[in-house]
């Protein structure tokens, strides 16, 4: 198999939360969890500098996928950032940095639409941590979940591992039903991915009757050469091409 693309020890943890039979099985539903959409938690902003305002739309800009996934979570005191395949950290100094960027760009964009236009606000050490603070707050997992986790309808959770081209849905694997793999999506909270790609592979039983007839095959001797076969105590002897007989 190959080597996962993990942080720390996630690739231990990786392996026995979806393929150790002891710890989960197959039939036992993937955990999932509901966040709030973005835009239902800000547009009831008091002012043009609310912190949840702000962090609002820091979030659709820089981590929003449409339709409705987020790409930004807050989990055990760490933030986690999607790159297409899996989470990665990042840390709390280049979030402040990219919405201080963003919040000044929301100033300029307000002070200039004002008639006459006026001089944008300015962005403080204070509301950049007031506003990743309420951003702390939107895209918050509990601290009790455990990876992997499906952020989403529950229905559409399954025991995924993430590959290169894709999500294999495990479950689906083991019954040979349908087609296992499925688009990446932010949904699937997971800091581990494979690096190769998934591809089918033919039924295994057909694969080890195939095997197993080659491995008989090899096994036979060559027509006309006789072998010794014990048999309830004394030898037959059975010439293989050239009919055999007892003595």
């Amino acid at each position: 198999m190959p080597k996962a693309e993990t942080t720390n020890e996630t690739e231990k943890d990786f392996m026995t939360n979806n393929f150790a039979p002891h710890s989960r099985p197959v039939a036992e539903p993937q955990r999932s969890i509901t966040i709030p959409p973005v835009m239902s938690l800000t547009m009831a902003a008091e002012y043009d500098s609310d912190p949840h305002r702000l962090a609002g739309l820091y979030l659709h800009r820089r981590c929003f996928r449409i339709p409705d996934d987020l790409t930004l979570y807050y989990w055990r005191a760490e933030y986690w950032r999607w790159n297409g395949r899996r989470y990665l950290k990042i840390s709390k100094n280049e979030l402040r940095a990219e919405i201080s960027r963003e919040v000044k760009k929301e100033f300029n964009q307000l002070a200039a639409g004002k008639n006459p236009p006026e001089r944008p606000k300015r962005v403080t050490s204070g509301l950049v941590s007031n506003v990743l603070q309420a951003a702390s707050s939107i895209v918050l997992v509990p601290e009790n979940e455990e990876l992997p986790l499906w952020i989403g309808p529950s229905q559409d959770a399954k025991p995924f591992f993430s590959m290169a081209n894709g999500l294999v849905d495990l479950a689906a694997l083991v019954k040979g039903e349908g087609d296992p793999l499925h688009p990446h999506t932010p949904k699937w909270f997971t800091p581990v991915s494979f690096p190769s790609a998934w591809r089918k592979v033919p039924d295994v039983a057909e694969v080890f009757r195939r095997s197993a007839g080659r491995r008989h095959r090899a096994n036979q001797p060559p027509p006309g050469v006789v072998r010794l076969l014990p048999n309830a105590g004394y030898n037959t002897m059975q010439a293989h091409g050239a009919g055999g007989r007892r003595r």
